[in-house]
């Protein structure tokens, strides 16, 4: 026996012509407004979300992950003075060494020097292709979720997504394996 023939109402009882000629209806409503109002508080966490991230877009690297994020910004800054080879990244510790260090693959780093090209050498612009990375991301996770668990937990899960404190401090942070899932969350699933 299904809920639809356990809950019955009073006016329309269980399995009667009214009550079965009202339930698609009724439903595509209900997931109509339920969208249309879904989309625009997402749109809402979306904006304070980025928000939250753009704060002190322009602060040095002297948080917790201090020393990683000055890896990936010593590694764009040798590819900006040294001439953009894209398959050997620097690192600045190495002593009397080349330095020639096998990190993650480094596009990050490498958008950054080209980005230091035209803008000159800021902390900003690590730290927002980060930011950038996570607003395109995050339709994609409101979409996904959506898809799986109906609006309503959609909702939820982005607004989770978006304000957990860890992920507003690794959504900001010029470190590649953080944006990595980010730009997992946009591809399509086969």
């Amino acid at each position: 026996m299904g809920i639809s023939e356990r809950v019955c109402c009073s006016r329309f009882p269980a399995g009667s012509a009214a009550r079965t000629s009202l339930e698609p209806a009724c439903g595509v409503a209900h997931r109509a407004t339920a969208t249309g109002g879904a989309t625009k508080v997402v749109i809402a966490i979306w904006i304070l979300a980025l928000a939250a991230r753009l704060m002190f877009i322009n602060q040095p690297y002297v948080d917790h992950w201090s020393w990683r994020q000055s890896d990936v910004a010593g590694i764009a800054r040798n590819f900006y003075d040294g001439g953009f080879r894209f398959a050997y990244p620097q690192i600045d510790w190495a002593g009397n060494a080349t330095g020639y260090v096998g990190t993650e693959f480094p596009i990050l780093p490498f958008v950054a020097a080209i980005c230091y090209k035209f803008a000159g050498i800021h902390e900003w612009i690590g730290r927002s292709q980060a930011v950038i990375l996570f607003a395109v991301s995050l339709p994609f996770f409101f979409l996904l979720v959506r898809e799986i668990f109906g609006s309503t937990a959609a909702v939820w899960a982005t607004f989770f997504f978006s304000f957990t404190p860890l992920n507003i401090f690794a959504g900001r942070s010029f470190i590649e394996y953080f944006c990595r899932p980010l730009v997992h969350a946009g591809r399509p699933i086969a």
